[in-house]
């Protein structure tokens, strides 16, 4: 390993988890330090310049005043801080003397730690299930998009446009199919993670925030709606209204002539492109503007062209449907 690479402090009194959070660390490319005891974490502090510190909450709680008054809480480097409980009212707490912290609830994973150090190292520049506050009072978010079809309707094309359009709104994104058959008519599907913070969730969304059907005769042969939240919403490419289509979901669907748009503005029923821009509309989860950018860039010239008309022919019309409510 490189001299260069980062420092990190662990302070806890657990051995056994101290040497978990080693190996997650170590993985990442970090040096990691652990100490059981406070004045040592400070002048292996003052010595190597650590970037990070991981610290057992209580543990430095029960340190006392004498504790805090032996050393400058503000001149520390960001702090994950572990902890048996998320009290609401951090202010309470050491936290309100440091630069940046992040809280973590046990029992640990590698996941919430590497998320917790994304967050507080600035690696998340705008949104982990559903939204969720942060002991430092900041919003996090991860939605989940699947979106069925047929072979042949670009509906893997419309996950990574999606993806693309995030990407370009600050956001971390990824987008994949399922596995399967992908010959031409038989269904498929695909699907979007949208987040503030870093994705290392590469498994099949199951419970989807957002389902996006292209193609309405799927309805009654495939359980479209399968794990779809309660307060989650529904994107058809119908004529027909939402009490029409005979959908099982109480929820929000919304529908609109996605084919006839982009038959109209494209020359071709291929109606995914025209379902990114009503994404946009209904959700707000990505910008016009970075839809517009990802569809030229994947379709320059023309054809492009023709594709964002679609688009924003969707965006404008479900934007008249919510003007109405």
């Amino acid at each position: 390993m490189p001299e260069t690479a980062p420092c990190v402090l662990v302070i806890n009194r657990d051995v056994s988890l101290a040497e978990a959070i080693h190996k997650i660390l170590a993985r990442e490319g970090y040096r990691v330090f652990f100490f059981t005891d406070l004045a040592q974490a400070k002048d292996r502090l003052q010595k190597e310049g650590c970037s990070l510190v991981v610290a057992d909450l209580e543990f430095l709680e029960q340190m006392g005043e004498k504790g805090r008054a032996q050393i400058d809480w503000s001149t520390w480097p960001p702090v994950v801080f572990l902890t048996d409980y998320m009290e609401e009212n951090f202010n309470r707490l050491l936290l309100r003397g440091f630069k940046k912290s992040s809280v973590v609830k046990k029992p640990l994973t590698r996941e919430k730690l590497l998320e917790a150090i994304d967050q507080i190292t600035g690696k998340n520049p705008t949104y982990s299930e559903g939204n969720q506050i942060s002991g430092n009072g900041s919003l996090h978010f991860t939605k989940e998009i699947r979106i069925h079809g047929r072979g042949g309707q670009g509906v893997v094309t419309a996950a990574e446009l999606v993806a693309l359009a995030a990407f370009e709104d600050g956001k971390y994104a990824t987008a994949f199919p399922s596995f399967g058959s992908e010959r031409m008519g038989a269904p498929v599907q695909s699907f979007v993670r949208i987040s503030n913070l870093p994705i290392r969730d590469r498994s099949q969304i199951q419970t989807p925030d957002i389902v996006i059907i292209q193609d309405p005769t799927l309805i009654g042969s495939i359980n479209l709606t399968k794990g779809l939240k309660p307060d989650g919403i529904v994107i058809i490419d119908t004529e027909k209204a939402p009490s029409e289509i005979g959908l099982d979901f109480d929820g929000t669907i919304l529908t609109l002539p996605a084919s006839k748009i982009a038959l109209e503005k494209i020359g071709r029923p291929i109606q995914n492109t025209t379902l990114v821009g009503a994404l946009a509309s209904a959700t707000g989860l990505i910008s016009w503007e970075s839809v517009k950018k990802s569809i030229m860039e994947r379709f320059p010239g023309p054809i492009g062209e023709k594709n964002v008309a679609a688009a924003w022919e969707a965006f404008q019309q479900l934007q008249k449907v919510y003007a109405q409510k």
